[in-house]
């Protein structure tokens, strides 16, 4: 079902386009990490070990970047 609904898109641009996430993307559609407040790129995927510990900065950064309007 997945796959199926995600064929619907070209590619990577069209996805974020359709589901409105440009927010979350720099002008070369690389995905920014909202726990370093969208100033950086994600470079690599983390452990879930190491996601769980990051929630908190995570959920924090989320948080700020809505505050200020930035997302």
């Amino acid at each position: 079902m997945t796959n199926l609904w995600l064929s619907q898109f070209y590619d990577f641009p069209s996805f974020v386009k359709k589901m409105q996430l440009g927010r979350f993307v720099d002008k070369k559609y690389n995905v920014l990490n909202i726990a370093s407040r969208q100033n950086e790129i994600i470079k690599k995927f983390l452990a879930k070990s190491e996601s769980s510990n990051s929630m908190p900065i995570y959920a924090n950064s989320l948080i700020s970047l809505v505050k200020d309007n930035i997302i």
